[in-house]
């Protein structure tokens, strides 16, 4: 029994995804530390304890699910000048002189004072007095007179010498100044020399302090007697300080302190996730009944696919498939099987003594336990219905009985010599017991013809072939799912093979079959194709410095290339990154204070010279002042280093040293200038007017003293992915810098806020790299082979599954291979000739006639059949001689081979696709028989045309239907004319024949995507117009609108309750589904009841239908108007002929067929 099941292929479509990085908290720089502040202001007075300071930072990018928590946001510090309140204390006013007559001398100075607490909110003045004494509101000072000693102004302090202070250290910093005039006679004296320098400690904040640090979290803890779910977690905390010392909890009073529960959840494993069932499999014809077995019903079948498998314990897979009977029941079949009777004596007709004769059996049908049933049982079989009857010779010239010679055996396709085809008899009856039989031959052999052979080869070698069906399986063999990405079962790489044809010949140049020549038409050798070598880089070096101090530049970091990319691997990534950084213009000049101005040798006072070191220095992340390179700061605003310098002598006028100069208007107007200026520090003795010039002015030059801003947006950076990915999602921006003329990078305050351009960033992606996957193989299709010397070739394809990224493994180059296919001979089937219709002996009547079919029944003793037709029936040559009625033709069947010569038959079913049939069923489907019946009419009988060629093979493939059928048909010329009592009225057989036939194997259609466009796709691979209707057809692209859904036509629309909207630009493209507008008015109760009418319908919708209902009661009237004009009535006789019932007549096979068999 043969069950044929059909397999619908399910088509895999595959989608590029995003899975996210992990992101770490991020956090900006730490504030300044705020006031000492007691532990209680509310005390009066506040208790005479440390004090605390605290400072904080805030998060920057916050952590994702999986990344690095946050650090603690939040520090405190103690300290020992606690207080609660400050005083902050203004400038000191011009000194006042004492005695307001005099013009030099002493005087006093006073500055204001504002009391503030310590959150910084202004206090009554009390509360700082009560807690710090009075505020330092005035102090004395000095006006020098003409002979007093002049100290200059004081440098600006140096950069402190630490970022913060510890236990053991501090910061410092100094300033100096220097005699500008030397004391006269009666003048006050100048300071000590180690006065002219003041050193002060800085940077007194502590480097850290302590805060509350969070450990890691425990493992969930779960409910009692719960294995998995939801559950509770905690983690320690405790009080560190920077250096990660544990502290006491006190030290971290106050903080905020970190959540230290959590819920959490342990998974119960991962459930088995499955596709939802396919269709149900078309139920099948129940196939023929087998001879020992029990004919099962077809059934129907569906499957699913697992989507995730399960993991951790999770709930497993359902069943993937399922079936169910169909709906027809099961038929128990029973063991029937034939049995064959001992043959007749050999029998000749009435009137015939000797010559051919024929001998019959009995033929049964037994059931199970031996009993004889109908012969339909049998018939349902597989079993060749055994011959019935015989042909057998009566000697004319011995009394010896022999059957008919078998066929010549066949010869081997190519033997050598010494082969021989036979053939033989037997002697029947008495015959075998008879002397004089036995000098009578029973068996003749003739000599095979014998050659000799050679090999050559044909064609050129095949590429080569690697993967299944690339070595020594021409068929191949193909596998679902996508091939993998290396290795010799994937046919990119490694080891193969490759082909080229042989050619057997013989002797005298007959292409023989390969066998002959030891091999089967195919030379092989291996070969080697070289895998793909993807391109390997090192890890990513650091980011190298930015290259701006001041607005916008960039930094860079590279990556070495450690093995290129070699035969199709994936290609280099990029090895050079670059993303924006930004200077914060923090780089300036930091002059140090002047030396004494040095004078010629024995001077006193005068002209000289002095210096002063200038350098550029730039403020660190830890907040201390480093000197950097001189590119950092502004050229154009050094500061000189050495300068003209007066140490004036007593009596002389002194003067401050030169301010700032003012700055130009914005824009440089023309004749726009800018000054400074200087005071009078010591009046002369005599008159002011030799003091020197106390105000300055020049012109505003632009590019040197004057400037233009702009606004200066830069190149677009690299795609730098986020997290620690190497690829995926990234940013990339383009900075704006304020740029002054020159070139040259100002801080931002220079350029006008209201025209600064938005920075430009976007995200962008870094591709990852998705290699291209190829399906398996198809299996060869050799349906382009031929017989002969020129072959031809095989064919298999492979598709792209997946298209590569731009960093991806690329596609193979060859996505279809040959090889030449193996040099068979040409095999054909020799049909001879019909026979004439050879007719059984007269009848009673005195003209030659066929005998009744009842009466040749009994003679060939076909118990297991009812009485048939006699053109079922092959009479033998005994009965020949009859001018009319039923009879058989005979015809001879060989297999040829190239050279003429008969061979095997199995070398011509060999070229056909045959498998899994009975030879009855070959014989009738390849018009293999060597008998048939034929009817000869008599007088007065019906008379029939030749029959028609055989129409090409119907099949139904949806009912699993290998096999077809071919009819054929012919017409009646002359019906019979009742003459005599005895001759037929009506036509002795069917006007319409049908017989098995083969064809190929039933392909499937289905809707598949490849190289970007959904195509119907055949069984085998072939792309095909038509054949997939009726199947869902994907879209393509996906329908990514929200509310959008896949049609079965392959068009997204909307889903029911919106309208789509669709582009304006490119026609039938959904762009949007909203929902669609309530402009409508309910219907009456029992209208909007009814299941069939919509809750709402649209004013729209009651104009087309009232406009629809006109039209069709337009057409009404005007059909029934047409319908009654008049019109002649008129009668055609009708001849009819009468069509006889008409049976299909089933061709028996007769005893030549044997000779295949054997």
């Amino acid at each position: 029994m043969m069950i044929i099941i059909l397999m619908f292929s399910i088509s895999l479509r595959e989608h590029r995804c995003e899975v996210g990085c992990e992101r770490d908290c991020v956090v900006g720089p730490w504030s300044a530390w705020g006031v000492c502040t007691p532990t209680d202001c509310t005390a009066s007075p506040p208790p005479a304890t440390p004090g605390f300071q605290r400072r904080r930072r805030e998060i920057v990018v916050t952590p994702s699910s999986g990344g690095a928590e946050c650090p603690p946001l939040e520090e405190q510090s103690e300290c020992h000048e606690a207080q609660c309140h400050q005083w902050v204390l203004g400038p000191w006013s011009s000194c006042e002189m004492d005695n307001l007559a005099h013009s030099c001398g002493p005087g006093h100075q006073a500055r204001n004072a504002t009391c503030l607490d310590s959150a910084g909110v202004p206090a009554p003045t009390e509360e700082c007095r009560v807690e710090l004494g009075p505020a330092p509101r005035e102090r004395e000072c000095h006006v020098p007179c003409a002979f007093d000693c002049v100290v200059g102004s004081w440098s600006a302090w140096s950069p402190c010498t630490r970022p913060c202070a510890s236990q053991l250290q501090v910061g410092y910093t100094q300033r100096n100044t220097s005699v500008v005039a030397p004391p006269g006679p009666g003048g006050l004296s100048c300071p000590a020399p180690d006065e002219l320098t003041q050193v002060e400690t800085c940077r007194v904040e502590p480097c850290g302090g302590a805060a509350w640090v969070a450990g890691d979290w425990r493992p969930c803890t779960l409910p009692a007697r719960a294995s998995c779910g939801p559950g509770r977690q905690t983690r320690p905390l405790l009080c560190r300080d920077h250096l990660n010392n544990t502290l006491p909890a006190y030290r971290c009073g106050g903080l905020t302190r970190p959540s230290l529960e959590r819920a959490c959840e342990v998974s119960c494993g991962t459930a088995c996730t499955v596709t939802s069932w396919s269709e149900w499999s078309p139920c099948l014809s129940p196939d023929p009944c087998p001879m020992d077995g029990v004919l099962v019903s077809s059934v129907q079948r569906r499957w699913r696919r697992v989507l995730v498998a399960p993991s951790d314990g999770g709930s497993p897979c359902p069943p993937l498939d399922e079936e169910r009977g169909c709906a027809h029941a099961p038929v128990t079949c029973s063991a029937h099987h034939w049995r064959a009777g001992p043959w007749s004596r050999c029998a000749l007709a009435d009137d015939v003594e000797c010559g051919l004769g024929f001998r019959v059996r009995r033929v049964e049908c037994l059931d199970a336990v031996g009993n004889v049933v109908e012969a339909t049982h049998c018939l349902l079989g597989d079993k060749m219905v055994p011959e019935s009857s015989a042909e057998c010779e009566v000697s004319c010239t011995t009394p010896c009985v022999t059957s008919m010679w078998t066929p010549w055996t066949s010869c081997p396709v190519h033997p050598p010599c010494g082969h021989f085809s036979s053939r033989s008899r037997e002697l029947l009856d008495e015959s075998a017991d008879n002397p004089l039989c036995q000098s009578l031959t029973l068996e003749e052999k003739e000599a095979c013809p014998c050659h000799s052979f050679y090999t050559r080869h044909s064609g050129s070698w095949s590429s080569c072939l690697v993967g299944a069906g690339g070595e020594d399986d021409s068929k191949g063999t193909g596998s679902a799912g996508v091939s993998p990405l290396l290795g010799a079962d994937s046919g990119w790489c490694g080891v193969g093979r490759r082909h080229r044809a042989l050619l057997c010949n013989r002797d005298d140049g007959v292409l023989a079959h390969p066998s002959a020549c030891g091999h089967d038409g195919i030379e092989s050798e291996p070969c080697m194709v070289e895998c793909p070598s993807d391109c390997r880089v090192g890890a990513w070096g650091g980011w190298s410095a930015c290259n701006a101090s001041c607005g916008a530049g960039t930094q860079t970091r590279r990556r070495e290339v450690v093995q290129p990319s070699l035969w199709g691997g994936r290609p280099c990534p990029e090895i050079r990154e670059v993303r924006a950084c930004w200077g914060e213009c923090s780089s300036s000049w930091v002059p140090g204070g002047w030396t004494e101005c040095q004078l010629g040798p024995k001077q006193d006072c005068g002209s000289g010279t002095q210096t002063r070191s200038v350098r550029c220095m730039r403020e660190s992340a830890t907040g201390l002042e480093v000197e950097v390179s001189p590119e950092e700061c502004d050229a154009t605003a050094q500061l000189p280093r050495q300068q003209a310098c007066r140490v004036s002598c007593p009596g002389e006028c002194v003067v401050s040293s030169w301010s700032s100069w003012s700055q130009c208007p914005q824009g440089c107007p023309g004749r726009s200038h800018r000054s400074r200026s200087r005071d009078v520090v010591r009046r002369p003795v005599g008159n002011v007017a030799t003091c020197p010039q106390l105000v300055e002015e020049e012109p505003c030059l632009r590019g040197v003293s004057c400037w233009l801003y702009s606004w200066h947006v830069g190149n677009w950076t690299s795609c730098v992915p986020l997290g620690h990915s190497s690829c995926g999602e990234g940013v990339r921006n383009r900075p704006v810098t304020c740029i002054r003329s020159g070139d040259m990078a100002v801080p931002e305050r220079f350029c006008p806020r209201d025209t600064r351009p938005t920075p430009q960033e976007t995200w962008c992606y870094v591709d990852c790299p998705i290699d291209c996957e190829v399906t398996p193989w198809t299996p060869w299709d050799d349906s382009k082979c031929s017989c002969g010397e020129n072959s031809g070739e095989m064919i298999r394809h492979r598709y792209l599954s997946v298209n590569p990224s731009e960093s991806g493994r690329p596609c193979p180059a060859n996505l279809q291979e040959s090889r030449p296919c193996p040099a068979i001979p040409c095999y054909t089937w020799e049909r001879g000739p019909w026979s004439q219709c050879k007719l059984e002996a007269s009848g009673r009547s005195g003209k030659r006639k066929s005998l009744d079919p009842r009466t040749v029944g009994l003679m060939l003793m076909f118990s297991f059949l009812p009485p048939p037709p006699p053109s079922y029936l092959p009479l033998p040559r005994a009965f020949q001689g009859g001018e009319c009625g039923h009879g058989y033709v005979e015809r001879n069947v060989s297999c040829v081979g190239p050279g003429g010569q008969t061979v095997a038959p199995q070398l011509c079913l060999a070229l056909v696709h045959v498998g899994g049939h009975t030879w009855p069923y070959l014989a009738r489907a390849l018009d293999l028989n060597t008998k048939d019946g034929c009817y000869v009419p008599c007088e007065g009988d019906c008379e029939l045309t030749e029959w028609t060629s055989w129409s090409h093979c119907h099949r139904d493939c949806y009912r699993g239907h290998q096999g077809g059928t071919q009819t054929r048909s012919r017409a009646v010329l002359t019906e019979g004319t009742p003459q005599r009592v005895d001759s037929r009225t009506s036509c002795p057989g069917p006007l319409w024949e049908t017989r098995p036939c083969l064809a190929g194997p039933c392909l499937n259609f289905t809707w598949e995507i490849r190289n970007g466009t959904v195509e119907c796709v055949r069984g085998d691979g072939l792309v095909v117009t038509g054949g997939c209707e009726g199947t869902p057809r994907p879209c393509l692209p996906e329908c990514s609108v929200p509310g959008s859904v896949c049609s079965g036509l392959g068009a997204c629309v909307c889903q029911s309750g919106l309208r789509p909207r669709y582009s304006e630009k490119q026609r039938f493209r959904l762009t949007a589904c909203v929902p669609v507008l309530n402009l409508t008015f309910p219907l009456p109760l029992p209208l909007s009841e009814a299941k069939y009418l919509p809750e709402d319908i649209n004013v729209w919708m009651f104009a087309m239908v009232g406009v629809g209902s006109a039209f069709v009661v337009f057409v009404a009237i005007s059909m029934y108007l047409l319908c009654q004009s008049p019109r002649e009535q008129t009668s055609t006789p009708v001849t009819l002929r009468r069509q006889k019932t008409l049976r299909h007549r089933p061709v028996m096979l007769g005893q030549p067929l044997l000779m295949f068999m054997r």
